[in-house]
């Protein structure tokens, strides 16, 4: 901490510090002179006598006078940003050579007048960030003492960063927010701050960042959810009667499971468009998708309400180009949110894929089969609600029970396709015991899945799943953390 004299006034002064020119002749420190003004915006805060005109409103007079690219160190121009503000005084400043010293010249600037009531110049090495700051409040307080005059007050300055390249990546992550790209801002600082544990005021730009991107996307997800009500109310009534036990439904009218199974993904949907988000935010939508899916596998398992002849029918898949299961305003919302009607291949309707998808979605973060879309980074959903992880092997367990049953009421063609859904189902299963550090029950599901279905095409997957474990490699990428 540097300690410097200060005179205090009788009322606090308005003061604006405005960004440092780069005469460099060098672009990429063009946001150093950004970063710099800010640290010494935050440091003059703490005086009590002044009263230091925030960066957002000296960025909103940049943008409503037109002089965001302008010279700030010219008295001119700092003027009439200044009476933009209501600053009394002005701080500039202009910044040149890099190799291996840095010169800054500072000015303060009286607003009503014009002139420059004082004037200073430090001189530091690149390699020394620190004492340049330093150097730089000296100057910056030595120009003040000499404008405002009367009484005596130490005021302390911090050391923000040794590292002239987290100083001009610091700059350049306020100005990708200034111009409202949350992302480059994020990611400009993401660096930083792990890099450099004494940077204290990125640490605090780095979290409003992320606050702000947060709320942006809240933003946007509360946008779609006009979409997703709308696609909803279309879905619900239809979705509602097909699990209804008691709802004599037409069994050829395969609409009614369609949209059921399209409202399960509707809530997932929402799931991967959150997942840069605390898990509280998505966890009731990825409830609700296994809600609605455990229901839709409970109502195709019971013989009694809909009977062979349904189970056989499912078999139908929707033309691309024949709307069959869906209506065209369906289809458009559908769009919208970026999904495709699910039956475009008869095998995502059966109902072993169904709790194979579930099982896959807790364990593993695996978009539904033909699903259209895919998450953009692995969660594993087990790992923030552990019912998940029995009810996942449970699921696997009924995939593979319900196999050949349900292949036995589907045409020929289907049940000859037995084996390579059955492999399909051991793999994952083993993938599964894998993940939790289980590798002898994962080496037995995948001795089981050969024995079982030696002629499954994708037997040598499980070959070299059982290779793999032998030779402690992982079969399955690893889950990613927040």
């Amino acid at each position: 901490m540097l300690l410097f004299v200060l005179l205090a006034t009788a009322a606090p002064t308005p003061i604006s510090v405005l960004y440092f020119d780069n005469n460099s002749g060098d672009a990429q420190y063009d946001m150093l002179g950004k970063g710099l003004a800010d640290m010494m915006i935050t440091d003059l805060s703490a005086v009590k006598e002044l009263r230091v005109v925030e960066r957002e409103k000296l960025e909103a007079i940049l943008k409503e006078l037109a002089l965001q690219r302008s010279k700030f160190f010219d008295p001119k121009t700092a003027q009439k940003i200044g009476k933009g503000v209501g600053a009394e005084l002005a701080v500039t400043g202009s910044f040149a050579a890099f190799d291996p010293d840095i010169r800054i010249d500072v000015r303060v600037v009286r607003i009503s007048s014009g002139d420059v009531v004082a004037a200073n110049k430090v001189v530091g090495k690149k390699n020394a960030f620190f004492l340049l700051q330093e150097a730089l409040s000296n100057a910056i307080a030595a120009n003040l003492v000499q404008v405002l005059g009367k009484k005596d007050l130490a005021i302390a300055t911090t050391r923000h960063t040794n590292s002239i390249a987290n100083a001009r990546a610091y700059g350049t992550s306020l100005d990708a927010k200034d111009k409202g790209d949350l992302e480059a801002a994020s990611d400009a600082l993401a660096p930083v701050v792990s890099t450099d544990a004494s940077f204290a005021l990125a640490k605090k730009r780095f979290k409003e960042v992320m606050k702000d991107l947060y709320a942006a996307k809240n933003g946007r997800t509360l946008a779609m959810g006009a979409v997703e009500k709308q696609l909803l109310a279309t879905l619900d009534p239809e979705a509602k009667r097909y699990l209804d036990p008691n709802d004599e439904i037409n069994d050829t009218e395969f609409g009614h499971y369609v949209r059921t199974l399209i409202r399960g993904e509707v809530y997932l949907k929402r799931v991967a468009d959150a997942l840069e988000q605390p898990g509280a935010i998505y966890l009731d939508d990825l409830k609700r998708y296994l809600d609605n899916t455990s229901a839709l596998i409970a109502t195709l398992d019971d013989r009694d309400h809909h009977g062979e002849e349904h189970r056989r029918r499912l078999g139908y898949f929707c033309p691309p180009d024949g709307f069959a299961c869906v209506t065209k305003e369906e289809r458009s919302l559908m769009a919208r949110l970026g999904l495709t009607v699910p039956l475009s291949d008869p095998q995502r309707g059966m109902v072993h894929q169904l709790a194979l998808d579930i099982a896959n979605v807790m364990m593993h973060g695996e978009a539904p089969v033909l699903a259209g879309w895919k998450f953009p980074r692995r969660v594993c959903f087990y790992e923030q609600d552990k019912r998940f992880l029995k009810r996942a092997f449970e699921l696997y367990d009924f995939a593979e029970k319900t196999l050949t049953e349900y292949a036995e009421d589907f045409y020929e063609s289907w049940h000859e396709d037995v084996p390579n859904q059955g492999a399909t189902i051991a793999l994952w299963r083993a993938r599964s015991f894998a993940r939790i550090g289980k590798i002898e029950e994962a080496l037995a599901a995948l001795q089981n899945g050969m024995n079982s279905y030696p002629v499954a095409k994708d037997f040598p997957l499980l070959e070299r799943a059982v290779r793999d474990l032998v030779d402690e490699k992982p079969i399955v990428p690893a889950c990613e953390k927040r």
